[in-house]
């Protein structure tokens, strides 16, 4: 892309003096069936390097845009109309090159430090703890209190108590598994 950006800068420079009309007819002429030459072949260039960028799956749909504007001004130069449009249209033919070539240099860093990261890790907190951190004895602690103080009978007291007792060392605050044994 290197190459083809310094070609590119040379036929600019080369029509830039042509459209200046520095020279005598007969030699703009000649020059002017060169830069087309020219042109031509980088743009065939380009679309090579195009079909080696999609293969490779690297971007090479950037580049279209430069192959769009090469056909125009190949087309300038066969019609012999070299205008300010046409070196308006190799500066973004060239500006677009650079852009592509800085790019692929970014993207050629990026694949180098791509980094490989490790899946989730579950970690488990300090031996000891419970798998509930203690949140479910206090809500059956909670609801015994509540229960209590409800003003059942004494019989009443005791099965509530053991009721929550029995959740609390099961391990099931739901109670589905008591509510069956009922």
């Amino acid at each position: 892309m290197n190459q083809m950006a310094a070609a590119q800068e040379e036929i600019n420079a080369q029509t830039l003096q042509l459209a200046l009309g520095q020279m005598a007819a007969i030699s703009q002429e000649q020059l002017m069936r060169r830069l087309q030459r020219d042109q031509a072949q980088l743009k065939k260039s380009l679309e090579e390097l195009m079909k080696e960028m999609r293969g490779s799956n690297e971007g090479g749909e950037r580049l279209g845009g430069i192959s769009d504007e090469m056909k125009d001004v190949i087309k300038d130069f066969d019609r012999n109309s070299v205008n300010r449009r046409t070196i308006e249209r190799q500066r973004r033919i060239l500006t677009r090159m650079l852009d592509a070539q800085k790019s692929l240099r970014q993207q050629e860093k990026t694949e180098k430090r791509r980094a490989v990261t490790v899946g989730d890790i579950e970690r488990q907190g300090p031996a000891g703890l419970p798998t509930d951190l203690g949140q479910r004895r206090n809500l059956a602690i909670e609801a015994l209190n509540t229960a209590m103080k409800a003003g059942y009978p004494r019989d009443y007291q005791e099965m509530i108590r053991r009721y929550f007792n029995s959740l609390v060392d099961s391990g099931d605050m739901s109670g589905e598994k008591n509510n069956e044994n009922r």
